[in-house]
């Protein structure tokens, strides 16, 4: 069995390998820069850190630099 390695995916490529993995989603958190807290969000949006705990998902995302 191989582990789930999420890190730098795109959210939308991330969700898919979440599903196919027959995990759930707990919380998805936005981090940015300071003076920036928008919680919104896009499946563009890449993935900096997860957490799996009892077959949930905490994922911690980012913007993409453009």
């Amino acid at each position: 069995m191989s582990l789930l390695d999420l890190t730098g995916y795109t959210l939308k490529d991330a969700l898919e390998k979440i599903k196919e993995s027959s995990l759930e989603i707990e919380e998805i958190v936005v981090t940015s820069e300071p003076k920036s807290c928008s919680q919104e969000y896009d499946l563009s949006y890449r993935v900096l850190r997860y957490k799996i705990l009892d077959n949930k998902v905490k994922l911690l995302i980012c913007k993409p630099l453009e």
